[in-house]
């Protein structure tokens, strides 16, 4: 159990530096324009929906265990529009 988690917190960690690699070239042979803005929307929005679909996923059902619908949905609804 513990070399489960170790080796989940290092894969995890692993993908950090991974990002740091891809971004230094991705800053350095991606001039400037309207290419790499494109790619840096589509970045972010990927980014994006996977936050949500992770919270949708696993805390939502995690939600309803502790909480009714209208007060989860209240909650849900309320840190989509803040985030």
């Amino acid at each position: 159990m513990d070399l489960e988690i170790i080796l989940y917190a290092w894969i995890s960690g692993f993908t950090v530096f991974i990002g740091g690699v891809l971004s230094y070239f991705f800053q350095r042979y991606f001039p400037s324009g309207k290419e790499k803005n494109e790619i840096i929307h589509f970045l972010m929005a990927f980014g994006g929906g996977i936050i949500l679909s992770a919270l949708a996923l696993v805390l939502v059902p995690k939600g309803l265990e502790e909480l009714d619908l209208i007060p989860l949905l209240m909650s849900f609804s309320a840190g989509a529009i803040v985030f």
